[in-house]
């Protein structure tokens, strides 16, 4: 990972670990996490449904009893062995388990993260990040596995009461690239690559 700071170039940064098969980053996208846990839960022989809701859960000794909603307003009570959830922190299962989220808001920052493939010299060498830091805002950006480029905007927060979204006019502006980062132009990347 190269350091970049007031257009120089300050040094690298290696990650990683020499004993392992996969020895550097990799940002990977969570549709395709999605189409892969897909394959693995079939391959097992389980079908994933989507349009249901967990609408409650009971937590026992040797299993989980849960409420499901479908689309079409029915519900279905379930058991399993055990149950995972990837909600986040408004989860069903958080909630009924009495899990506090222990975490906290951070005031003062602004992020934004998206995709594109930059015109710059730097190149697109796979597990090569680099990050760019300029007074009151930083870039990082990762490679993709298709190509392309995530990048991970952050900066002070100029209105640190406002806590909806930006405006997507706003993007560009707060996003604006550091002094020091080679990016002459960029194409945004939709998921589908």
């Amino acid at each position: 990972m190269t350091i970049h700071a007031r257009d120089r170039f300050l040094g690298e940064l290696t990650t990683g670990w020499a004993l392992s098969a996969h020895a550097r980053p990799l940002t990977v996208e969570q549709h395709d996490i999605e189409r892969l846990l897909r394959a693995e839960l079939a391959r097992l022989g389980t079908r994933v449904e989507w349009n249901t809701e967990l609408t409650d859960v009971q937590v026992r000794a040797d299993r989980a009893e849960f409420t499901l909603r479908r689309a079409d307003g029915t519900e279905e009570f379930a058991t399993a062995p055990w149950i995972v959830d990837c909600e986040g922190t408004a989860g069903v299962v958080r909630d009924r388990l009495g899990i506090p989220f222990e975490d906290r808001c951070r005031t003062g920052l602004q992020v934004v993260q998206g995709n594109a493939r930059p015109t710059w010299p730097l190149g697109e060498r796979p597990g090569r990040g680099h990050i760019f830091l300029a007074p009151h805002r930083s870039l990082l950006v990762f490679p993709l596995p298709g190509g392309g480029f995530r990048f991970f905007c952050f900066r002070d927060d100029p209105d640190p009461e406002l806590t909806a979204a930006p405006p997507s006019t706003n993007c560009a502006t707060w996003s604006r690239t550091p002094p020091g980062c080679p990016v002459s132009g960029s194409t945004p990347r939709n998921r589908s690559g």
